[in-house]
């Protein structure tokens, strides 16, 4: 009896079907491969100095450990109190999870403000075998205390997130001759950037969210270029992202 071996069609048809879909923070936006081939498709070291997101409700100054009662709703909805925003303000910026902000983010901001970069990598847990401050201070308050001593009257807080979703094609499945099949562009990658940011007055406290539309892209990479084009593709929507945002927060200065 023959062994059945499945048609090379059929093959190149389910892997139409194949795709790896992830999540990445803008500030741990290194490439990671689904399915490495060595050497060429290999993940970017782990960012050792990520340690996450800042919480968007301790910066905020909505803290579950308060205790909040209706009149503080009620004073809250009376208080017609707007961000105030003036070319020229000197800006606190701060990048969720980086160290320092995007060199892109920087740029678009520069035109229309003075800034003041500090980290937003949020802070270590205690040791084990050690106890927390006895002081811990709110987030919130951390922040503009900073902001006042720089002497910005407003914070600029944001976060924001890549997505995408490889597929292979084709290529990918009649490519059996191994030196040629890294170089046959075999996986398109869909990739957009959401992000939203926190503009915060020092003094009072009150915000005002800004979420741009989101930026979408799609290229076509080979196994010897994934990373590069990756990483080439993440620019470009952190770019563009920025770009969209700077201009929706440029149609609220005063």
């Amino acid at each position: 009896m023959k062994n059945l071996h499945p048609c090379p069609l059929i093959i190149a048809s389910l892997a139409l079907l194949l795709a790896g879909c992830e999540t990445r923070s803008i500030s741990n936006s290194g490439y990671v491969s689904a399915n490495p081939v060595y050497p060429f498709d290999v993940s970017d070291q782990p960012n050792r100095a990520f340690r996450g997101e800042l919480s968007e409700l301790d910066v905020l100054g909505v803290s579950p450990s308060k205790t909040i009662s209706e009149a503080d709703i009620h004073a809250a909805l009376n208080d017609g109190a707007k961000v105030s925003l003036k070319r020229g303000d000197r800006l606190l910026l701060v990048q969720s999870g980086a160290q320092y902000p995007d060199d892109a983010m920087i740029q678009e901001l520069k035109p229309y403000f003075e800034l003041m970069p500090i980290s937003g990598v949020p802070a270590s847990p205690p040791a084990r075998g050690t106890t927390m401050p006895a002081i811990n201070q709110p987030l919130d308050m951390t922040l503009r205390l900073a902001a006042a001593r720089a002497g910005a009257k407003t914070l600029l807080i944001y976060w924001g997130i890549l997505e995408s979703s490889a597929q292979a094609n084709v290529g990918k499945s009649l490519s059996w001759v191994p030196i040629v099949g890294m170089v046959v562009p075999d996986e398109s990658q869909d990739m957009r950037i959401r992000l939203k940011a926190a503009v915060i007055d020092v003094d009072s406290g009150h915000w005002e969210m800004l979420i741009p539309d989101a930026v979408e892209n799609s290229a076509l990479s080979a196994a010897v270029s994934r990373r590069h084009n990756d990483q080439e593709q993440v620019n470009l929507l952190k770019a563009e992202g920025y770009k969209r945002l700077v201009a929706d927060l440029a149609k609220r200065l005063n």
